[in-house]
């Protein structure tokens, strides 16, 4: 969740022009980055369930970091929704 989204691309932009990003910029970034996000936790969560009986460590390490992942995800909603406000 490392990467910047199309919306700190666009933050940039609005800093230096004093705008604020568009609805079309923020359903963008929702697509691009949220609901990706989102997407990809759910495919490690997949992936988790399939490991629980075999090897229930490697499931743990794979819930918490889709528990990282989630938190992280979180937060950066958070930070967005107050940049829009």
């Amino acid at each position: 969740m490392q990467q910047r989204s199309r919306i700190d691309t666009m933050d940039d932009k609005s800093a230096r022009n004093g705008d604020r990003p568009t609805s079309l910029d923020i359903e963008l970034d929702l697509h691009d980055g949220t609901i990706q996000a989102l997407f990809g936790v759910g495919l490690k969560l997949e992936y988790c369930m399939a490991l629980v009986d075999e090897s229930p460590e490697q499931a743990k390490a794979g819930l918490d970091a889709a528990i990282s992942n989630l938190s992280d995800l979180i937060e950066t909603l958070r930070s967005r929704i107050h940049e829009i406000r």
